[in-house]
């Protein structure tokens, strides 16, 4: 065998696979959370890496349930991820949970289980590229959090939230 045709055609199939991988843009799916405090400004909370994904459900979308580890929430300060794993009591519920989300033309709704608690949200979504990017409000005392407060700045109650997902064949 001819090992100089053969490591070209490894590499030809290697750089083949990470264009596609670029172009198709899938990855795991991530959530941002956009808090604003009072008075001081805002900041957004990232979970990456997360195992959820959407499939194609006739002429709109579908995603089962997945979970959202509070291990993976990331403010950009420790000491803020600690205290938000305790506002959401992350010891007692690990997870928040999405337990189904569908969408069609462009809105969607999704039943989500945070802090104990379960609830209806409404938001929007739309496609890019191999990814669903599906927006919505989420009111914190709806879910039993409330008065998040730290050294005189406090959370507004309603937490702007953004969740990409990949689109995957159902399986």
């Amino acid at each position: 065998m001819n090992t100089k045709k053969y490591t070209t055609t490894k590499l030809s199939l290697l750089t083949t696979a990470v264009v596609l991988a670029f172009t198709m843009k899938a990855h795991a799916g991530q959530v941002e959370a956009s808090v604003v405090v009072n008075p001081v400004g805002d900041f957004t909370a990232e979970f990456k890496d997360i195992d959820g994904f959407a499939y194609v459900d006739g002429d709109g979308f579908k995603a089962d349930a997945f979970v959202i580890p509070w291990s993976k929430v990331d403010t950009g300060m420790s000491v803020r991820n600690k205290h938000t794993k305790e506002y959401f009591h992350a010891d007692k519920y690990p997870n928040i949970e999405v337990m189904q989300a569908i969408g069609k033309g462009g809105k969607g709704v999704a039943k989500i289980k945070m802090n104990g608690e379960e609830q209806i949200v409404k938001g929007t979504y739309t496609k890019d590229g191999n990814n669903i990017v599906a927006e919505f409000p989420v009111t914190l005392s709806k879910f039993k959090v409330t008065n998040i407060n730290f050294k005189g700045a406090g959370v507004q109650d309603e937490v702007k939230v953004k969740v990409t997902v990949p689109i995957k064949a159902k399986k």
